[in-house]
């Protein structure tokens, strides 16, 4: 099964499962090794360094005891040795409760016969502190300050040994231990940076996984919903071989294209008939052809263009034929009105004769009106001649009376 026909749902939870193991993986180990670690250190905090204070405490409680031990030996006022006793018995309520405490951390079999060694030891020398005692009571303080440095020092020296052999095999434990951690920690970090970078490569696969089957078609689905939007309808629609749900959505994407190619088919079809019927019913109209009906099955608003149309060329052809008949009325009132009109064009050719003769009587009218104007020009200047003379006559009669 190709991991493309995997649905997106089960990639995304496959995917985000993978990177919550890897987490969770990686937070156990980290856990564990942390776990480890932490007991390394517990280990060196509740019994290597734990063994050590309780052995440094007796070990220190036991060599006060053996210092006023030895005390005794030089203290001759009853002050002296009651101090030394109480001091003594506090010491050895402090070397008591060390030892208790240290034999409780003890589980190791060899540090168990390092710690019997020590109790071994400690019997022969609180023996010599005894023995001490008996000296200084019957041999006196010479013999008892002879046998303090010789038989009782040799014992005690054991004793000491045997506790600084148990405090070095605590602290040699306790580097070891701390040894051990160190490595634990390098091994974890070195564990833990290749289980993030497993993890890291979890994730990186997880993601390209999301992206290579999920989020790349998607955008490659858009692209082409984004085509088909702008009309191109021979873009490819992708991924339709998938059986996931990108593959659902692009064989849905492809019914829809195959529907927007069968939608714009037939709508180039409609147009087409539209053209073809609607434009022979306008040429036949314009051959005047009124009689010409578009009879193509048109569907949808185009149905609503085809009745138009023909109840446009049936209001025209109804309109035409009542222009025919007002047409027909116009012709018979014409012939009357040229009858009449030849009528009338006899009469005024008659009355254009009368108006000739006319006009001769009055050309000749005109004539004697223009002969009598010369004549009265000619009078005019005759009299005006005359009033000439008349007026000179009376110059001459005013002079001839003036004279």
């Amino acid at each position: 099964m190709r991991i493309k026909d995997v649905s997106v749902r089960t990639k995304v939870i496959g995917a985000l499962a993978c990177v919550l193991v890897a987490t969770i993986g990686l937070g156990i180990f980290a856990m564990l090794r942390l776990s480890a670690l932490n007991d390394r250190a517990a280990e060196i905090r509740d019994n290597w360094l734990q063994g050590i204070n309780h052995l440094s405490r007796y070990e220190y409680a036991e060599t006060r005891l053996r210092i006023y031990n030895v005390s005794t030996i030089f203290a001759t006022r009853d002050a002296d040795k009651e101090m030394i006793r109480t001091n003594s018995a506090k010491l050895d309520e402090m070397s008591r409760a060390s030892w208790d405490k240290y034999v409780n951390t003890a589980m190791e079999p060899e540090e168990k016969a390092l710690a019997n060694a020590i109790e071994a030891r400690q019997k022969d020398y609180h023996a010599a502190v005894v023995e001490l005692e008996n000296i200084l009571k019957t041999k006196g303080p010479a013999a008892a300050a002879d046998y303090s440095l010789g038989p009782m020092r040799l014992s005690f020296s054991e004793f000491a040994k045997a506790v600084e052999a148990d405090i070095n095999y605590n602290i040699k434990g306790g580097n070891l231990a701390a040894q051990m951690g160190a490595e634990t920690y390098s091994e974890a970090r070195l564990w833990i940076l290749a289980a993030m970078g497993l993890s890291i490569l979890i994730c990186f696969g997880a993601g390209y996984v999301l992206i290579t089957g999920v989020s790349s078609p998607l955008g490659r689905m858009t692209g082409a919903m984004s085509e088909l939007a702008k009309g191109h309808m021979d873009v490819h629609v992708p991924h339709a071989d998938q059986q996931d749900e990108i593959g659902k959505l692009a064989d849905a994407m492809a019914s829809f294209k195959n529907e927007l190619v069968a939608a714009e088919q037939s709508k180039a079809e409609q147009t087409q008939l539209i053209v073809s019927s609607i434009g022979a019913g306008i040429n036949q109209l314009a051959k005047g052809d009124l009689t010409h009906r578009v009879t193509a099955e048109l569907s949808g608003p185009f149905a609503k263009l085809k009745s138009d149309f023909n109840a446009a060329m049936e209001r025209l052809q109804d309109t035409l034929s009542g222009v025919l008949t007002a047409t027909s009325g116009l012709a018979g009132g014409a012939s009357e009105i040229s009858t009449a009109a030849d009528d009338l064009s006899r009469r005024t050719e008659q009355q254009a004769a009368s108006l000739e003769e006319t006009a001769a009587a009055l050309e000749e009218i005109t004539a004697t009106v223009k002969k009598t104007a010369v004549n009265a020009k000619d009078a005019r200047q005759s009299v005006s001649t005359t009033k000439e003379a008349a007026e000179r006559g009376g110059q001459i009669v005013g002079t001839a009376i003036q004279a």
